[in-house]
């Protein structure tokens, strides 16, 4: 995993965890909407990193590689 994905994940958490403190806030009739930018500006930041930086594909694991080939010699034997 690139380090750039993981800091976008950081973003992520981080983000959601002040918009979480300021949907509390406001439910205690106290908002603070330093929370809300703040948070806005984690998520979008750590959106960003994600698609700009996607984690690498990982190799096939080979489980379904016996119904695999038959599926494949049974496609041959049809042509």
């Amino acid at each position: 995993m690139k380090a750039l994905n993981r800091v976008g994940i950081f973003f992520l958490l981080i983000g959601g965890g002040l918009v979480t403190l300021f949907i509390l806030s406001d439910m205690a009739d106290a908002p603070d909407f330093n929370l809300l930018f703040m948070g806005a500006i984690c998520l979008l930041g750590g959106l960003f990193l994600r698609i700009a930086n996607p984690p690498p594909k990982a190799p096939p694991s080979g489980r379904f590689s016996m119904f695999q080939r038959a599926k494949r010699k049974k496609k041959d034997g049809e042509n």
